[in-house]
């Protein structure tokens, strides 16, 4: 399972695919239970309370950056093994990164973004 996460060179088949995703699927799941449940939790708490919050948003950057780079080796090695170029998820992730960051920008520099 190590290789398959955090080796992006090589080929694999379908079920280890399945096998990968399944398992950045859990991760998913499990950082979005987290950080929703801590919201619920931090709801009802006075302010002088809720500081530690912020230490839980540098926990979830982590997952989610260690997610991302999961993601990109699985789909790296799948699109290797059907014999597309490697660079689609490369691809993929620099379009969703620039996104996100447009988002942010429009959302604290301009007062758009919905």
């Amino acid at each position: 399972m190590r290789n398959l996460l955090t080796n992006p060179e090589g080929e694999i088949t379908r079920p280890e695919f399945l096998k990968g995703l399944g398992f950045v699927a859990a991760l998913i799941a499990a950082s979005a239970a987290l950080y929703f449940g801590s919201m619920q939790a931090t709801a009802s708490m006075p302010v002088q309370t809720t500081a530690m919050l912020p230490f839980l948003g540098v926990i979830l950057f982590f997952v989610v950056a260690t997610t991302a780079y999961f993601s990109w080796c699985i789909f790296a090695k799948r699109l290797r093994a059907r014999g597309f170029s490697s660079n689609w998820p490369t691809i993929c992730l620099v379009a969703i990164g620039g996104w996100a960051v447009t988002r942010f920008a429009a959302r604290q520099i301009i007062g758009t973004g919905g």
